[in-house]
C-alpha cells in the first residue's frame, strides 16, 4: 500500500537515524515502529471504572513542579 505521511521535520530526522542504525529502508522503519507501537501493551488498570496508565511501582515518580513546567512550555 502507497500512503503520504506529512511528519515534523524532528520526527523525520528521528526516523532517518533509526533506520540508518538498523540498516532499514524508511519503509521498513516506519512500519518496525508502527508494529512495535501497536503490538506493545500499554501497563494499565481500573480504578474506579476508569481505564488508567499504570507504569509500576519502579518507574521514576513525577513531581508536581515537574508538570507545571511542562505545562508552561506547552504555552
Amino acid at each position: 500500500m502507497r500512503i503520504t505521511v506529512n511528519l515534523d521535520d524532528d520526527v523525520a530526522s528521528l526516523l532517518k537515524q533509526y533506520a540508518r542504525r538498523r540498516r532499514l529502508s524508511l519503509k521498513e522503519a516506519v512500519a518496525e515502529l508502527v508494529n512495535l507501537g501497536t503490538r506493545t501493551p500499554l501497563p494499565t488498570r481500573v480504578v474506579n471504572g476508569l481505564l488508567v496508565f499504570d507504569p509500576g511501582p519502579h518507574s521514576p515518580r513525577v513531581k508536581t513542579s515537574t508538570v507545571r513546567k511542562l505545562e508552561a512550555e506547552e504555552y
